[in-house]
């Protein structure tokens, strides 16, 4: 949702008001009461979610008109205010710029897992781990792992299923190439894991 904001530019800077007179100090009290509304009602959605409810956004607050008695408290108000709401403060924008930070992440490191496969494979690692504590097994090799099997068609209930079998026959999968167009089923076959 955008943010439309009724006064001039000006208005939103310290001293917009009071000294550039960008809008009426009523009409800046109004605009500062609007934009509070808003910007509590996205603060609360970030405090109800589940993925959300620890990030610095969701301690944000801002006075109520009433305790700001300056046009000077005002103008900082909104100044503080146009910040925040043109940043990425909602819920979707949230959730979509962890995700591109995840997926650079694991670019960095050379894994290639889809945008769409993100969430799976964050749960599949989350899994993975607590049952690779105390082995060999670093989490590069299980991502590694979980990348080779979903290039190739395998099913993530499938690699659960067998985990250990294709954490040990991940060296021979990887000798697969992709490009042989082999089902799962074939993979599997040839993989030794029924």
């Amino acid at each position: 949702m955008a943010v439309i904001f009724n006064l001039p530019e000006a208005a939103y800077t310290p001293m917009g008001i009071s000294y550039l007179h960008a809008a009426s100090e009523r009409d800046a009290r109004r605009e500062y009461s609007r934009l509070r509304s808003i910007a509590r009602k996205r603060v609360q959605r970030i405090k109800e979610s589940s993925d959300f409810s620890n990030n610095r956004l969701a301690q944000r607050s801002w006075k109520p008109l009433n305790e700001m008695p300056s046009i000077e408290a005002v103008e900082l108000g909104l100044a503080d205010l146009k910040y925040f709401l043109k940043s990425p403060t909602t819920l979707k924008e949230l959730r979509s710029n962890r995700q591109a930070l995840i997926i650079q992440k694991l670019r960095d490191r050379n894994f290639n897992i889809a945008a769409d496969n993100i969430k799976q494979f964050g749960e599949f690692m989350d899994w993975a781990r607590s049952l690779v504590i105390g082995t060999l097994a670093s989490s590069d090799e299980v991502a590694d792992l979980y990348e080779q099997t979903m290039v190739r068609g395998i099913r993530v209930d499938s690699l659960k299923r067998d985990f250990e079998l294709w954490l040990k026959k991940r060296g021979e999968l990887e000798g697969i190439p992709v490009s042989a167009g082999l089902s799962s089923k074939e993979i599997r076959k040839r993989l030794g894991i029924s």
